[in-house]
């Protein structure tokens, strides 16, 4: 019986150790850690755009921290507004051997404006982890999904985090309508080991064992020098407004009609008002002074980028 008992508690100490041993950041690759003030142990992100007016993201993230140039690396944040809907954050810090320390649900995100101060009202947000370290290296687990009625933009995929990070792996995986186009720019892909499959309705790309770059004295912006990969869909959805985008002209065609046609026109008092003040002037330079000098004093251009507003003037 006591020996049943010995290998009862022995069992239980090592599944312990082993499910502390995955966030652990004793167990990175030496490769991935040379140089590194972070690490991306596992980095998950799915996007569905089967519904063509509905986007969901869903984001699942280790990164562990070697030192304090590395917190910037850990981004974990999800913006949101009106129209972007936040379903799930939450995040779990983890010491060096993996044993959990702190755990954060939506309500402990930090919530702030996401807007500079040039705006004078807007509805973008950002919940952010708000989190000190105490000691290094550490894990940070993190998680999110958003839904949005806007697909026309959808988050590019950039699977190194910056100067000093490292990749283990990350994937990107688009679901979307099979009758559909997706339209795809890749950069730099052949540089790293990415590779891409693909299947009817179904994009994704896998990266592995990307090392860090140690950032040296002048050199070029990282993003000259990470793989990227752009998508988007030439019919999508902006804050609820059906549009299109299969070329440059399409797209005009769509905001003059859609976005900026019936906003331009002046109200007959306002006509008027001008008329009256340009009659007894001859020259356009002197009717340009004054109209200029009477909207100068009497309108103010302000940014309100409240649902559509920043892409449909509001006069």
């Amino acid at each position: 019986m006591t020996l049943l008992i010995r290998l009862f508690f022995l069992l239980c100490i090592l599944q312990s150790f082993s499910q502390n041993i995955e966030f652990s950041a004793l167990t990175i690759d030496p490769s991935l850690a040379e140089n590194a003030d972070s690490v991306v142990r596992e980095e998950r992100i799915a996007l569905n755009l089967t519904n063509p007016h509905a986007l969901w993201v869903n984001v699942y993230k280790v990164i562990s921290v070697y030192n304090k140039a590395g917190n910037s690396d850990v981004q974990a944040y999800v913006f949101y507004d009106d129209d972007r809907k936040v379903k799930n954050v939450r995040a779990t810090i983890y010491d060096a051997l993996g044993n959990e320390k702190e755990v954060f649900k939506e309500r402990d995100f930090k919530d702030v404006s996401a807007v500079s101060g040039a705006t004078l009202y807007a509805d973008d947000r950002v919940l952010v982890l708000d989190y000190t370290p105490t000691s290094y290296p550490y894990t940070v687990v993190f998680e999110s999904e958003t839904r949005s009625r806007t697909t026309a933009f959808l988050p590019r995929w950039i699977p190194v985090a910056n100067y000093g990070s490292s990749t283990a792996h990350a994937i990107f995986e688009i679901l979307y309508d099979p009758d559909t186009q997706l339209n795809i720019k890749e950069e730099r892909l052949k540089d790293f080991d990415i590779t891409h499959t693909q299947q009817p309705g179904m994009e994704r790309w896998e990266a592995n064992n990307i090392k860090a770059v140690k950032k040296e004295y002048r050199s070029p912006s990282f993003e000259q020098l990470l793989p990227v990969v752009k998508c988007a869909v030439p019919s999508f959805s902006l804050k609820g407004v059906n549009g299109t985008a299969s070329s440059w002209q399409d797209f005009g065609a769509w905001m003059n009609e859609n976005l900026i046609a019936g906003t331009d026109e002046l109200p007959q008092e306002t006509v008027a008002h001008i008329r009256d003040l340009v009659k007894d002037l001859h020259t356009d330079k002197e009717k340009a002074a004054v109209i200029y000098k009477y909207v100068q004093d009497k309108v103010r251009y302000i940014s309100v980028q409240v649902g559509i507003g920043g892409w449909k003037p509001m006069p």
